[in-house]
């Protein structure tokens, strides 16, 4: 709410996922962990700094500051091993479910459906 908001953030997770309404002005991301500065200014936000009118409009003063909130979210990357597994799962989540239909499709229609189908 001040003229110059100034956030330091540093963790020893390796995969920061910066979220927001700005990025860092500074930031050293290494394998083991991470540091970052943010800065925002008054000018770059949608709200002013204090309220001099008591018929202020609340609910969008609100949003306004929801929409220059800023954070970081810890992400897990997903490894290749991880991404393959998924894939096959998948597949064979596919071919059971277009089986199953065919197979509920005979059932309640009575048709028979050629196995080349």
């Amino acid at each position: 709410m001040g003229k110059t908001t100034t956030a330091q953030l540093q963790s020893v997770w390796p995969d920061p996922s910066f979220s927001g309404g700005s990025l860092p002005v500074k930031r050293q991301v290494t394998a083991s962990e991470f540091t970052a500065e943010r800065q925002t200014a008054h000018f770059s936000r949608g709200f002013p700094e204090s309220w001099s009118k008591r018929a202020t409009d609340v609910s969008a003063i609100v949003a306004k500051m929801n929409a220059a909130r800023f954070g970081v979210k810890f992400a897990q990357p997903v490894e290749g091993y991880g991404m393959v597994a998924r894939a096959q799962k998948y597949g064979i989540l596919f071919f059971v479910l277009v089986f199953s239909v065919f197979f509920l499709f005979e059932t309640t229609a009575a048709l028979k459906i050629h196995p080349l189908q």
